[in-house]
């Protein structure tokens, strides 16, 4: 197709051969599908940042079934993204259960993303249900579409996105005023052992996601390692949680499309050209890999059709289980139980599946490793 997409009257889509359903089905027992948990996949807290990009902190809230959730810290690259959703597939498989306190998940208060004069008493996330998940370097690459060639530097990077999502701390509020936060990931990575072992704890938000008991949406990981660029991976990760459990089409603004992805619109022209023609590609690449959605770009505006094949697993589809962001008294704002998630940073990000309200503060984060355990 060129550079650039056509920009047909309909969308149009060039498929693959479909695999057969019980094959697809098959998927989700070989860790082939991250179930991302709802609000945290609407928030834009992962972007195609280029290779040596100053890290901004970031601060984003996303309004859900009557709650609100909100990210802070450092802005994370497609890299963290990869490595996230591969924890969440893995995490599908099952593993060990513990409380977020036992797991290490709890930032201590006062903090800039929990209320002001926070009691560690008054954080409900301490109690919910975390899983821990024991698998390896080797792995994690795997899983998340990166080489792991003998002599290449991804494993040190995998360590490092790892501390980085360490460092995000999740609040969650209901409307009752019962509050919670934890880090979004805990736990540690060995060097000893040439697969380079990694235990890892998610907060209870996506813990929850993982096993079924909450709303999520599923991310096929064959169709995420597919796409050539880390823009069109971000976006399809994006669109995945916007069409969550829905079919049937959509009009979204490219300049929204912008602001999901990569965080802000550019102020600068220029650049938000260049953006303009990612995205295109992106949408492109997305349409072309085989997965369920088509895109055109209609003007200003992009179309994206999302159809279901007939006889595939709705397990394949989307999972949308009965929510509790709104906690009764004593239950958690993260789940349908005591549940958590987690984020750490300063600036404001307003960032809605349906509407987009941005002013990031342009301090850098430097980050340097604290030793093997993160966040505990």
């Amino acid at each position: 197709m060129g550079g650039e997409m056509q920009t047909p009257s309909k969308p149009k889509g060039v498929r693959r051969k479909r695999l057969p359903a019980a094959a697809r089905a098959d998927m989700q027992r070989t860790r082939q599908v991250a179930r991302h948990e709802m609000a945290l996949g609407l928030m834009s807290m992962f972007r195609p940042l280029p290779d040596g990009a100053q890290r901004r902190e970031v601060r984003i809230e996303q309004k859900f079934a009557g709650g609100l959730v909100r990210i802070m810290g450092v802005e994370m690259s497609q890299l963290e993204q990869g490595v996230f959703l591969a924890l969440l597939a893995i995490a599908a498989r099952g593993g060990s259960l513990k409380t977020a306190l036992d797991a290490g998940l709890l930032p201590g208060l006062p903090h800039q993303n929990a209320p002001k004069d926070a009691k560690p008493e008054q954080n409900i996330a301490g109690a919910a249900q975390t899983i821990e998940i024991k698998t390896s370097l080797a792995e994690l690459c795997r899983v998340a579409g990166l080489s792991d060639r003998p002599g290449s530097n991804t494993r040190e990077s995998v360590r490092l996105a790892f501390q980085r999502l360490a460092m995000i701390t999740v609040y969650a509020e209901g409307g009752n005023g019962a509050w919670g936060i934890t880090h979004l990931i805990a736990g540690a990575i060995g060097r000893g052992d040439e697969a380079g072992s990694v235990v890892a704890r998610l907060n209870p938000r996506s813990t929850a996601a993982a096993l079924g008991g909450r709303s999520y949406a599923p991310i096929s990981m064959p169709d995420y390692r597919s796409l050539p660029t880390p823009t069109a991976r971000v976006l399809y990760a994006w669109l995945c949680s916007w069409f969550a459990g829905r079919t049937g089409a959509r009009l979204i603004g490219l300049d929204k499309l912008e602001g999901h992805v990569f965080g802000a619109i550019a102020e600068d022209r220029r650049r938000r050209s260049e953006r303009r023609a990612q995205i295109k590609r992106a949408l492109e690449a997305i349409q072309n890999c085989g997965s369920q959605f088509n895109c055109a770009i209609l003007g200003e505006q992009a179309s994206i059709t999302r159809e279901f094949e007939p006889g595939v697993e709705p397990e394949l589809l989307v999972r949308r289980a009965p929510d509790t962001d709104t906690p009764s008294a004593g239950q958690s704002p993260h789940e349908k139980n005591p549940v958590q998630v987690a984020a750490t940073s300063s600036s404001s990000a307003v960032l809605r599946a349906d509407r987009l309200h941005c002013s990031e503060n342009q301090k850098d984060k430097k980050t340097g490793q604290t030793g093997e355990e993160f966040a505990t």
